[in-house]
């Protein structure tokens, strides 16, 4: 399995992959990147904006929950954490999202770069310029999941703590992000219809 120390992490984001760096660097603060590498939890940012809309950042806390170090998913689809037993409906309903501009939540079955599947809640936030709302980056937020959890059925309750996590981590990295609408509050909505979301099998939506 990968891992990402300090010196791998900077190399991987900044001078090994220049091009995605800038897709921040270009559009915010020169400390936006330095600052984002200090926060702890697993997301990461997507550029909707470059052919296949790659991943241009990618957390510390990532490369601990999936085993890939920053440098092996800069400039790759985030459907490489998919695989054989990944729900095509909820795979679906991000793409969705995504086409539509909009936040979205599932629960889902993603793989370890070791190829071990593992359940996580993934939140999904558009970041807009603040002025005239121009789409800039898609944030994603990745909580893991109990696998016993997820074959009962997620809990209101459970959901909600899961729900509030994500939506602190956004806000989190959203507060380096000076020129973009606050990622965070995305999930307001999401946290009072949080009820509403049932956990099947496979995954769980809440739109």
């Amino acid at each position: 399995m990968a891992t990402s120390g300090a010196g791998d992490h900077g190399q991987g984001q900044g001078q090994g992959h220049g091009r995605f760096a800038s897709s921040l660097t270009a559009r915010y603060s020169d400390w936006v990147l330095e600052t984002l590498d200090e926060l702890p939890g697993s997301f990461l940012l997507t550029d909707p904006a470059l052919p296949g809309h790659p991943i241009v950042y990618a957390s510390r806390g990532l490369a601990a929950l999936t085993g890939y170090a920053p440098r092996d998913v800069l400039g790759r689809n985030a459907r490489l954490f998919q695989g054989a037993a990944t729900d095509r409906a909820t795979v679906a309903g991000v793409r969705e999202a995504v086409r539509a501009h909009r936040p979205h939540q599932a629960a889902i079955l993603n793989y370890r770069r070791d190829g071990a599947p593992h359940w996580v809640l993934l939140h999904l936030a558009p970041l807009f310029h603040a002025r005239d709302g121009t789409l800039l980056h898609f944030l994603a937020v990745q909580v893991p999941i109990a696998p016993a959890a997820v074959a009962r059925g997620a809990t209101c309750h459970t959901t909600g703590h899961l729900l509030a996590a994500c939506r602190d981590e956004a806000s989190r990295v959203a507060e380096d992000f000076p020129c973009a609408t606050h990622a965070g509050k995305v999930f307001v909505d999401m946290d009072k219809r949080v009820c509403c979301c049932r956990a099947g099998d496979r995954g769980t939506t809440c739109t």
